[in-house]
C-alpha cells in the first residue's frame, strides 16, 4: 500500500490533515459486511499494486492503463473499476482529493443477469402446485409472495410474521448487509403458514426440515428443483428466480417500481425510485 505524499488541509473537520492512503481506505470500508470489505481490500490491493502511486498523484491516463490490464469476465472488470471509482468518489466527498479522475472512468456493459430467469406467472403457478405436500406448497408460495432471498426466508421465525387487518402479514426481514425491512406476504400464503405453524412457538423457526431442524439453503433449492421438474419445467430453475419472478410480474400487473424495491430490498431499483411514494406492497400485484 502506498502513502499519501500530500498533505490537505481544506477539509479537517472531515478527516485528519494527516490522513493516509491506509487510513482512508480503513474508513471507506467502514461498516460494509465481512464478505464485502474482503472483496474490496482484495481489488484495491491489486489496484495500487498496478498504479504503484498514492492515491492523491493518480491521474485519469493511470486508472485507463489500470483498467486496460484487467482480465476476466465483464463482471468481474466492472466490479473492479466499481469498486476503484468508490473508493475515489469517497475520497473527494471526504476532501482527500480535490478533483475525481475516476467519475470519467468507463465501466464495461454486463449481460442482464436477471433476463432468462423469470418465470411466467404460469410456470409459477405450476412449480408451486407440484410441491411435495402443504409445508413445501407454503415454502414456495412464501418465496415468491415475499420476494425474499432464500437465505432471508430460510432466517424467519414465528415472531417475524406480523399479521396485517387483510389477512395476509409483513415479514421482518433480516436482509443482506445488514439491512432490514418488512415483506409483505398475500392472505393466501399467511393462511398456508399458519396452518404449518401447529404448536410452534414464537422464536421457532417458519421453515423446517421434517425432523424439526431449520431448513436450509440446500434443501429449498432441493425442494424448487424437484417440484420445477415434476411440472413440466424445462429450466435450469432455482429458488432464486422466485424472487426475480416477484418482481417482474408485479411490475407487469402495475405495481409502482419503489414498492418493488421496498418489498425485495433490492439496490439496484433505488435509482430510477427513490423519488417515488409507494402507498402500497408490491405483494398485492401478485397473483397469489
Amino acid at each position: 500500500m502506498t502513502t499519501a505524499i500530500i498533505t490537505h488541509t481544506d477539509n479537517a473537520a472531515i478527516i485528519p490533515a494527516d490522513t493516509t492512503d491506509a487510513r482512508l481506505i480503513e474508513m471507506w470500508m467502514h461498516g460494509r459486511t465481512e464478505n464485502t470489505a474482503k472483496q474490496y481490500a482484495r481489488i484495491v490491493a491489486r489496484f495500487f499494486e498496478t498504479v504503484s502511486k498514492p492515491l492523491q498523484t493518480i491521474s485519469l491516463s493511470d486508472l485507463q492503463t489500470w483498467a486496460d490490464t484487467l482480465t476476466g469476465t465483464a463482471h468481474t472488470v466492472k466490479a473492479h473499476i466499481d469498486t476503484v471509482r468508490s473508493l475515489f468518489s469517497f475520497a473527494l466527498k471526504t476532501g482527500y482529493i480535490r478533483l475525481n479522475p475516476a467519475a470519467v472512468l468507463k465501466s464495461p456493459a454486463t449481460p442482464d443477469k436477471v433476463k432468462g430467469k423469470v418465470l411466467s406467472e404460469r410456470e409459477t403457478i405450476a412449480i408451486i402446485n407440484a410441491a411435495q405436500g402443504d409445508r413445501e406448497i407454503a415454502l414456495l408460495q412464501c418465496l415468491y409472495s415475499a420476494g425474499g432471498r432464500v437465505s432471508e426466508i430460510c432466517a424467519l421465525s414465528w415472531s417475524d410474521v406480523v399479521p396485517t387487518p387483510d389477512g395476509g402479514a409483513e415479514l421482518l426481514i433480516f436482509g443482506k448487509g445488514g439491512k432490514n425491512r418488512n415483506a409483505k406476504i398475500s392472505a393466501d400464503t399467511h393462511k398456508l403458514l399458519i396452518a404449518q405453524r401447529r404448536f410452534a412457538e414464537d422464536g421457532a423457526p417458519v421453515f423446517t426440515t421434517r425432523t424439526g431442524n431449520p431448513l436450509d439453503r440446500v434443501a429449498v433449492h432441493r425442494i424448487v428443483k424437484a417440484a420445477a421438474v415434476k411440472a413440466g419445467i424445462k429450466k435450469a430453475v432455482s429458488a432464486h428466480w422466485f424472487r426475480h419472478s416477484h418482481a417482474s410480474h408485479a411490475l407487469e400487473r402495475g405495481a409502482n417500481p419503489a414498492a418493488v424495491q421496498e418489498q425485495l430490498g433490492h439496490s439496484s431499483l433505488a435509482t430510477t425510485t427513490r423519488y417515488a411514494h409507494a402507498s402500497n406492497s408490491s405483494a398485492d400485484y401478485l397473483i397469489v
